[in-house]
């Protein structure tokens, strides 16, 4: 058994204020990382490009977008260069034979990073909008 079969498919914790959630994609079983954005941050609604160039995290955000119909989360996944994506390390291993660096981001890397992102959004000026 490997370390991401026994992963939840979900788990929800709040860190300094702010809701975060991490999800295990269901066809590649790797972890995304997502936080919650209030709709009166200065963040709310911001593209890619833009959250990118102000906020760091694990292969930089891939998300901005609703993920109920009424809460807008920014998040990152763990499906990039150096990231073991179980489900193809399972059906191809080989691809893994000269990365021995490559590593299974787990939910314990994805909530520290999480916890990393929040203190940026807080760092970069406790984000109201001006309106």
């Amino acid at each position: 058994m490997n370390k991401w079969d026994l992963e939840p498919d979900e788990i929800n914790f709040d860190y300094s204020g702010y809701a975060c959630l991490i999800k295990k994609i269901p066809r590649l079983l790797n972890l995304c990382g997502y936080v919650l954005i209030p709709k009166e941050h200065f963040l709310y609604d911001k593209s890619m490009d833009e959250l990118n160039e102000i906020l760091d995290v694990h292969g930089g955000i891939t998300f901005n977008n609703y993920l109920t119909k009424y809460e807008y989360f920014i998040g990152f996944d763990c499906g990039h260069a150096g990231d073991i994506i179980p489900e193809i390390h399972r059906y191809m291993p080989e691809l893994l034979i000269d990365r021995p660096n490559w590593s299974y981001k787990d939910s314990d890397y994805v909530r520290n990073e999480l916890k990393s992102l929040v203190d940026q959004i807080i760092i970069l000026g406790r984000g109201i909008k001006n309106e």
